[in-house]
């Protein structure tokens, strides 16, 4: 299918009323003159030109839109067809050359076939064209665009002769200017006598002059092309020279690379500049040591890697190192560099993106292009001195320091090895590698390097009142320690084999616990008591399988070989680390019962934690500790307090005070039986875990109670309130608030009230928290959030061992009065677990017979038995029913009750199972009428199961009380004989008439 053809140009639209693509038309082999445009079609000439009788035709295609450039001919779909070039009459077309780009891969390329006239295929980006004959009036391409691949011409040459001239074969050979050959036989058909025209393949490398021997006569002929390098341009490696400056012009542009004035971080960034004559413009090539340095001219600087961009050294002796640069041929090596060259400084190739601001030589990670391009132009004679100095100084400096640190004594604690440094360096302050800041503090200097060789550098260590041990300078008269790491002690084993072991408990005033420090800091022998003075605690080897075999072992003095440890700095605790050796480290590997030694980068990659600091205390501090933790409990049976199973309270307290006597009074001689004493105590005490009873349940973190409902979150609620909606009843399995009846439970992986048939188990733990409770259900933890949002939350067991609180810190308030509300109407039930004592002005009654036409109430006086389901009679208001202990209820009560509320279903309303308090269907009586909607009767409340009717299709009933009975005798009307004036007395009896007094006519009084 022919499609019409719009063309697309980028600054030209042509008078012929369309856009176009130039096409350039040869005549004669004279100068290249415009003599038409391709429109629509064909190619429409200027008739001006003679050569009307040109066409080109066969190119179809729609207007590309979406190209980055230029206005072209383009075929932006699959496609394929024949373009078709004719000549005049009496003329031939000797070559053509066209232009193509794919609109996918945009890479340019292009067509021309070969002078013999031989078919020529090229293929780009999924874009095939193939070119024909030459030396005809007419001559062809064809191509061929796959699907989502089209393609454009921006533009064609042609070149036509007269039928009758003679075309020769001219051969193009290329030359450097020491005659040795570069590129043969590059042929080009041209007409006989015509000018020389060397080949634009042959002089792309612009920094060359080119000059050309021999003339185009009669017949085949060659042409010798010979080239000599412009003035100043450098392209080969032995090129450079140290005495030579020079100008990097980068291939993207004709700026210069020039370190401006720019600094950044001490250091100054290299960037495009204009003047190449400027000295920030001109740099050195410096070869040092095998090695070639980039060093500014105009700063007395080098470059080096700073990031992804190329810099300058602040100062060659600073901690900056100076990167070598290296250089490649950016096309084909068999040209040395004739190519402009690619600088690498650092292992990372440089170069100049475009579009960047401001402009800079930065790193490129693209492929090799005109941004990671240079010239190296030659600017001028340079004194290398200065720069080779600068190298010299920093690769071999002659100025070392040595750090001493002695104590106030004078005595010599440490030594480092002599450290590089530069002359007028200034020294205040210790190395932070060299001191030791739990132990000393240290005085400052003021010495400035000014000589070469090494300079040494005292400071006084003075040690610290609050330090973690005690170090003796012999073994005289040691101060012992009890050593612990991740929670274990060590401890000393005869018949271990590195005869060092580790438990969970510590054993203060047993010698096998018992370590000393020998020596300082900076170098020290560790003894054990039982073990004696005369072995010190040492390594093997490193053990490889690293959880093989304990190589932390004793040596005696006898063979005693600079095996010291060393304090490291680590400042989370105290790190061993030998000092002889400084890669071995003492570790303990968590779920071991051992200690070991590992290397420094297994140490520093994996073990600097918890598993290589060591915690000491001495057996005082031990026993001032568990004093401490036990005088702040409280023993007694309440909730938060601790019991101690084999002793009372008061024996607890007497233990606990007499221990902190001893403390005080320092009476060393009491400490052991003292901590053997409370360890005892420790054991046996716990916290008072509740039973089963009514709970508020408080948050440490927010000081919030948890609450019935769920907060905005979508979590349990907690609120300030201290009424029913914050009561909870613990049944020993479950939580059930005492306002909804709901229990917790969850619903899918989150947290909610339900109904008691899908609660989730309730554990109460010690919360470790002096008193507070961990709460645990469905596998988590309640934890108070603590956050605002007034709601709480659950989390893992880990959370619940964790050091956040908020996880196990809730306290509990034991509850000894449940609020009740009676509603206006003067009604309300109860059911509870406990017995509960009934407040003056509420009546409280039990159904204990019912027949088909009515239920008899009973009251129940001064207390209600534990379970027993009742109908309350008071005003309206909230009423305290303080929670007392009675006999169980011996009667028969057709109420029922739970506290846990439970679902009703469906079938439930149809069947008319579950009777509640209700207004009856006229709306003026309140009495037990059936649920008439599926969901759920709540706990705490009574209700009237139709499983106790003695007969079926019971309506509903509504209260009925005599004023004429001084007993007040209650009784429930059958609601289903109140709608047709049946008549009764006021014992509840039907009659056929009314009588004298008080009569009951469809449910209500009436005095005749």
């Amino acid at each position: 299918m022919r499609q019409k053809l719009t063309l697309l140009i980028l600054a030209l639209i042509t008078s012929v009323g369309a856009w176009a693509t130039d096409v350039t038309v040869i005549k004669n082999t004279e100068a290249a003159t415009t003599y038409g445009s391709l429109s629509e079609t064909t190619f429409t000439t200027n008739a001006a030109s003679g050569m009307a009788g040109v066409t080109i035709d066969g190119i179809i295609g729609t207007t590309a839109t979406n190209f980055s450039y230029g206005a072209c001919l383009g075929v932006t779909s699959s496609a394929s067809g024949t373009i078709t070039m004719t000549a005049p009459s009496g003329y031939k077309i000797t070559g053509y050359s066209l232009i193509a780009r794919s609109n996918t891969s945009s890479v340019s390329y292009t067509l021309t076939p070969s002078a013999g006239g031989s078919a020529v295929t090229t293929t780009t980006g999924g874009v095939t064209l193939t070119a024909s004959s030459l030396n005809a009036q007419t001559a062809s391409f064809t191509y061929s665009a796959a699907s989502a691949n089209s393609f454009y011409i921006p533009s064609m040459t042609i070149t036509i002769l007269s039928a009758s001239a003679n075309i020769i074969n001219v051969t193009y050979e290329l030359y450097e200017s020491d005659g040795t050959t570069l590129v043969n036989s590059v042929v080009k058909e041209q007409e006989e006598n015509s000018a020389v025209e060397v080949p634009s393949s042959l002089t792309a490398a612009t920094y060359y002059d080119y000059a050309t021997e021999g003339t185009i006569g009669t017949s085949d002929c060659t042409i010798k092309v010979t080239r000599t390098l412009k003035s100043g341009y450098v392209i080969s490696l032995d090129g450079f020279s140290n005495s030579k400056c020079y100008n990097i012009r980068n291939n993207r542009g004709t700026w210069a690379v020039g370190s401006g004035a720019t600094v950044v971080n001490s250091t100054v960034e290299l960037n495009l500049a204009f003047s190449a004559s400027d000295t920030k413009q001109q740099f050195a090539f410096i070869t040092y040591e095998g090695n070639v340095y980039l060093y500014s001219v105009g700063e007395g600087k080098f470059a080096y890697v700073d990031g992804t961009k190329l810099s300058l050294t602040a100062d060659v002796t600073s901690d900056v190192e100076a990167s070598p640069i290296t250089f490649q041929s950016s096309t084909n090596a068999t040209y040395k560099f004739s190519e402009p060259i690619i600088v690498t400084v650092g292992g990372k190739m440089y170069g100049v993106s475009t579009g960047k601001t401001p402009d800079v030589f930065q790193y490129d990670n693209h492929p090799e292009d005109g941004g990671n391009c240079a010239y190296i132009i030659e600017a001028g004679s340079f004194d290398a001195t200065a720069a080779l100095a600068l190298l010299e100084e920093y690769f071999h400096p002659s100025y070392t320091v040595t750090y001493i640190v002695k104590d106030g004594s004078g005595n010599v604690l440490f030594t480092s090895d002599p450290i590089a440094t530069t002359n007028g360096t200034n020294i205040t302050t210790l190395p932070a590698e060299y001191q030791r800041p739990a132990f000393y503090t240290y005085n400052t200097v003021d010495v400035t390097i000014s000589a070469s060789g090494n300079t040494n550098v005292e400071f006084t260590a003075t040690p610290k009142a609050d330090a973690p041990v005690k170090f003796t300078a012999d073994t005289s008269n040691p101060y012992y320690y009890n050593l612990s790491i991740r929670s274990k002690y060590l401890v000393y084993n005869s018949e271990a084999t590195g005869q060092v072991t580790l438990q969970e408990e510590s054993e203060p005033f047993n010698a096998d616990a018992s370590w000393a420090f020998i020596g300082n800091p900076y170098a020290f022998k560790l003894i054990n008591k039982t073990k004696g003075t005369s072995d010190f605690l040492t390594y093997t080897s490193v053990v490889v399988p690293r959880h093989a075999n304990n190589n932390i072992q004793f040596v005696s003095s006898v063979n005693f070989v600079d095996q010291y440890w060393t304090i490291d700095t680590n400042t989370s605790g105290i790190v061993f680390r030998m000092k002889a050796n400084t890669s071995i480290y003492f570790h303990h590997d968590s779920g071991n019962n051992f200690l070991r030694t590992c290397s420094v980068t297994e140490w520093s990659a994996v073990h600097n934690d918890a598993g290589s600091t060591i915690v000491a205390s001495t057996d005082e501090d031990v026993l001032i500790a568990l004093h401490t933790a036990m005088a702040s409990l409280t023993y007694g049976s309440a909730l938060g307090q601790f019991s101690a199973t084999g002793y009372t309270a008061a024996e607890a307290a007497t233990i606990i005070s007499t221990v902190g006597t001893d403390i005080e009074n320092s009476t060393t001689a009491n400490y052991a039986t003292d901590y053997a004493n409370l360890q005892a105590l420790s054991a046996a005490t716990s916290l008072n875990i509740p039973s089963a009873g009514f709970y508020r349940i408080q948050g440490n973190t927010s000081g919030k109670y948890l609450a019935a409902g769920m907060a905005s979150n979508s979590k349990f609620a907690m609120t300030d309130a201290t009424d029913a909606t914050t009561i909870f009843y613990y049944d020993g399995t479950k939580l059930t608030n005492l306002s909804s009846g709901m229990c917790n439970g969850t619903t899918g992986s989150d947290w909610a009230w339900v109904v008691g048939t899908s609660a989730s188990t309730v554990t109460f733990h010690d919360g470790k928290t002096n008193g507070g409770y961990g709460i645990q259900t469905s596998n988590a933890y309640f934890y108070d959030n603590g956050d605002g949002s007034n709601s709480a939350d659950r989390g893992t067991d880990v959370n619940m061992s964790s050091g956040n609180t908020r996880y196990r810190s809730w306290s509990l308030t034991e509850i000894t009065s449940l609020p009740v509300t009676v509603s206006n109407a003067g009604y309300a039930t109860l059911y509870a677990p406990v017995a509960l004592t009934i407040p003056s002005g509420v009546h409280a009654y039990y159904i204990g017979s019912l027949t088909s036409t009515e239920a008899t109430l009973t009251e129940i006086t001064g207390t209600i038995p534990a379970e027993t389901a009742v109908i309350l009679q008071a005003s309206a208001g909230t009423y305290n029913f303080d929670i007392t202990t009675a006999e169980a209820f011996s009667g028969t009560n057709k109420l029922a009750g739970q506290t846990a509320a439970f679902s009703v279903s469906e079938d439930d309303v149809t069947n008319k199972a579950y009777y509640t308090l209700q207004q009856n269907v006229a709306g003026d009586a309140v009495g037990l009428f059936p649920k008439t909607a599926a969901g759920s009767i709540a706990g705490f409340k009574a209700y009237l199961p139709a499983a106790n009717f003695p007969s079926a299709g019971v309506k509903g009933f509504t209260f009925v009380f005599g004023d004429d009975d001084a007993t007040a005798i209650k009784t429930i009307d059958n609601g289903l004989q109140t709608t047709d004036n049946a008549i009764y007395n006021v014992a509840g009896q039907r009659i056929s008439k009314m009588q004298k007094g008080i009569n009951i006519v469809n449910g209500k009084k009436v005095l005749k």
